[in-house]
């Protein structure tokens, strides 16, 4: 079964967390990440066998190579990514449309990176 090298985000910890799991593809090891708590940054299919720790924790897993948006390395906090994200959700859960959730939350960033990511996914 192929391995998938992965680079994550630890909303526990709210640390970076490097590692593999085992899956029969990317989407399967997104997947895994997933049910892990982690949140997937980069997963593409490592040259060696054997997954880590934290594969070894949960199996199952999908794919070749996924990164995250282009949020990462430009500056933009992960602790505002993940509160823009709980946010959404609340915003999806109580039923309002993708794009206008997309622009309350916009409107309610800051001038910078951030926010001119967002206005350009809303348009």
């Amino acid at each position: 079964m192929p391995v998938f090298a992965f680079t994550a985000h630890d909303k526990r910890s709210n640390k970076e967390v490097r590692d593999s799991v085992e899956a029969p593809n990317q989407m399967e090891a997104i997947a895994s990440i997933k049910r892990l708590g982690l949140l997937p940054i980069e997963v593409r299919e490592a040259k060696s066998k054997g997954g880590g720790a934290l594969a070894k924790a949960a199996a199952g897993a999908k794919g070749k190579s996924f990164t995250m948006p282009i949020l990462f390395g430009t500056g933009v906090k992960s602790k505002a990514i993940t509160l823009f994200t709980r946010q959404l959700s609340t915003l999806q859960d109580a039923g309002l449309p993708i794009v206008q959730s997309l622009q309350i939350l916009t409107d309610m960033q800051r001038p910078g990176v951030f926010r001119t990511v967002l206005s350009k996914i809303t348009e």
